[in-house]
């Protein structure tokens, strides 16, 4: 189902992952556990937050919405890597997948965006990011975030020196 609200194309674009996964059963690098290039162009390219590419050139990482899209299937329990007897690794569907597809656009909206907010490595993300001048106040807004911790109050911010 195609969504009209924009703020919902990220749940058709789950929607579209979830399908690519089940149909195409990619296999994952062994080494990084991601999908190789040509199923990461392939899967891009069916996406509304795509990446404008002519070549399957890049790697996962790459693809910033499919990456996204990767890491919450896998941090939201939906999927699992699962190797095979011959050492192959590949995602396998969840019980938890079962049920999110039971939940209506808004709520798998829902799920998503509390996946992403609790569960995301941006510590991780914002390591392997050079930070230009004009970004690093975005960095240190996050990195103030991540020590508030959870229940933290905003204006714990400006005691620890935030904005």
């Amino acid at each position: 189902m195609n969504t009209d609200n924009l703020n919902l194309r990220i749940v058709d674009d789950f929607r579209e992952f979830c399908s690519f996964i089940e149909t195409e059963n990619p296999p994952l690098s062994s080494k990084k556990e991601v999908m190789g290039k040509k199923d990461a162009f392939s899967i891009n390219s069916r996406l509304y937050y795509k990446r404008e590419v002519d070549k399957p050139h890049y790697q996962q990482e790459h693809y910033p919405a499919l990456d996204l899209l990767f890491t919450l299937a896998i941090e939201g329990q939906l999927f699992k890597k699962v190797k095979d007897e011959k050492g192959n690794i590949s995602l396998h569907g969840t019980k938890k997948l079962e049920s999110f597809r039971q939940l209506n656009d808004c709520e798998q909206y829902c799920f998503l965006l509390e996946t992403y907010w609790c569960c995301y490595d941006f510590v991780s993300q914002f390591d392997s990011i050079s930070w230009s001048a004009e970004l690093n106040p975005i960095q240190k807004l996050f990195e103030t975030f991540l020590q508030i911790g959870p229940g933290g109050s905003i204006f714990t911010v400006a005691q620890l020196g935030g904005f």
